[in-house]
């Protein structure tokens, strides 16, 4: 009698992921005497176009080489990384950000209709003195 092997192998096809966009791409510098304007609207789910999206946005204060800096306050002074605003255009009023200061703004984009997200950072260089707008993609 001879012997027999079996083998099964499954493929699990997954659907595209959501994209996450911030306009201004990955670096941006910001005058502090400004509003500060996050967009992620620009954030789509490539599989299902019409969904609505959930928005969840967090802030790390950076060193001068972008590494994260557990600032133990958060960036609000709230004692956490999530902020408290949910939707796709993150305002900040003129004034609130540290001068002289890198944020690292990440926003979490998911389907609120499955279970695909996707994230995107940008780095704000907060400045004083009316600076270039100057955006690295």
């Amino acid at each position: 009698m001879g012997s027999t092997n079996t083998d099964h192998t499954y493929i699990k096809i997954a659907g595209a992921d959501v994209e996450a966009l911030i306009t201004g791409g990955i670096v941006r510098s910001h005058d502090w005497e400004q509003e500060l304007l996050l967009n992620a609207s620009n954030s789509r789910d490539l599989l299902f176009p019409k969904n609505e999206l959930d928005y969840t946005w967090f802030c790390d204060i950076a060193n001068g080489e972008n590494e994260v800096v557990n600032s133990g306050g958060g960036c609000f002074g709230n004692g956490e990384r999530q902020v408290e605003y949910t939707g796709p255009v993150f305002t900040i009023a003129p004034k609130i950000l540290y001068e002289s200061t890198s944020y690292v703004f990440t926003v979490n984009v998911s389907s609120n209709t499955t279970d695909r997200w996707s994230k995107a950072s940008q780095t704000v260089k907060v400045l004083a003195g009316n600076p270039p707008d100057i955006q690295i993609r």
